[in-house]
Parts: C-alpha cells; sequence; structure tokens
C-alpha cells in the first residue's frame, strides 16, 4: 500500500501537467493545429506517457474541457447552494466575483469556447449538453430574479449574461494585448476589483448597487 501512493502521486501529476498543457495548446493553435506530440512537449512528458493517460486527441480534448468546465459549473453550482439564503441580487454579485476567479486563472477557455462555437462542431454541442445548458438556465434565472428585486437593470437575461461573460472574460483573454494598450495587468488584484466595480455599476441599477 506505502509503495502504491508515490506511484500514483506521480501519475496524478503528470495527468495535470498534460491536462494544463492541453488547455493551452487547444486555445493557442485550435483542436486541430494542436497536435499530440506538442502538448507533450509543452508538458514536458513524454509521447508514450501521453498516450498512456489519453489515448486519443478527442479524449485528452474532453478531459481538458470537462476538468475546467465541469468542476467550475459544480463550483458554481455549489456556492449558489451555500448562499440560497441570500436574496437573488446578493447571490449574483458573489457569482461575479466568481466568474472574475475563473477569467483570471483559465482564460483560455473563453478562446476555445469561441473557437468551438463559430465551428459549430460536436465539441461545442458536447459542451453545451454537458454543462453549459443547465448553467446558462441557472445564472439567467438569477439575473431574472434579481431584476424582479428591483435591482438589476431591464432587459433580456440572456443578453445581460453574454454581456458578462464578455465584458468579465475579453479583458483577461486579451491579456498581453490589454497590458500593452492600457499599460495595466488585469491580472493584478487592482485591475480585477476594477474591473469587477465597473461590470457591477452598469449591470446593477443605483439601489441595488
Amino acid at each position: 500500500m506505502a509503495a502504491a501512493r508515490p506511484r500514483a502521486s506521480r501519475g496524478d501529476r503528470a495527468r495535470k501537467l498534460l491536462l494544463d498543457a492541453a488547455l493551452d495548446c487547444f486555445s493557442a493553435y485550435g483542436f486541430e493545429g494542436a497536435s499530440m506530440r506538442l502538448i507533450a512537449e509543452r508538458a514536458q512528458i513524454s509521447p508514450p506517457l501521453l498516450m498512456y493517460h489519453f489515448d486519443s486527441k478527442e479524449n485528452l480534448w474532453a478531459a481538458a474541457l470537462e476538468d475546467i468546465v465541469g468542476h467550475y459549473v459544480e463550483h458554481i453550482r455549489d456556492v449558489l447552494a451555500e448562499n440560497h439564503a441570500l436574496t437573488a441580487t446578493e447571490t449574483l454579485k458573489i457569482y461575479l466575483a466568481e466568474y472574475i476567479k475563473l477569467s483570471a486563472e483559465k482564460p483560455q477557455l473563453l478562446r476555445i469556447m469561441t473557437q468551438q462555437s463559430i465551428q459549430e462542431s460536436d465539441k461545442f454541442e458536447w459542451l453545451l449538453d454537458k454543462f453549459l445548458r443547465r448553467h446558462f438556465e441557472l445564472i439567467t434565472d438569477l439575473i431574472r430574479r434579481a431584476q424582479l428585486e428591483g435591482n438589476v437593470r431591464a432587459g433580456n437575461p440572456a443578453q445581460l449574461y453574454y454581456f458578462i461573460i464578455s465584458s468579465i472574460s475579453t479583458p483577461f483573454t486579451a491579456g498581453r494585448g490589454y497590458k500593452i494598450l492600457s499599460g495595466s495587468d488585469i491580472f493584478s488584484d487592482v485591475e480585477m476589483k476594477s474591473l469587477l466595480d465597473f461590470v457591477t455599476d452598469i449591470l446593477f441599477l443605483e439601489n441595488g448597487g
């Protein structure tokens, strides 16, 4: 038993390195452009070991997206459940803060989602059916309830949802370009708080700020 633990630990570390490298490569080069060899090189893992953990690029892509999107969607569901006694307005503000964290930690996600959405791929349909449709319904319902409380501006909740996604994610996705043009690092605590305040000011009415 004691001898098995180090092997399992090394395997877990290798898998994590491969998932992180896959996310980087898929976001930078797309599914077709990100070869298994390139991902192995990025992870500093041998190609045979990559194939041991993931026997195809399709399975690696699914595992990488499930690792990030699945955990995020589950986390948001848990956070909202923990705060079920709060008003929809208060809960929506918690969601915004959590989405800021995700965007800063995994800026690759929006690039991959945009790629797949444009291509109308089977992979995007898989993401929608497995994770995103229920998440979309959860957050748009939260927005709708906050509107009924009189604290969120009127408008189509779906459009407000995509306003939140794009306005928060885009600066992190742009990353280097944002820093060059604005002179500020979007990943800094100060800039992240400024972005959160900006989105909050636009989304919420004065009495709900």
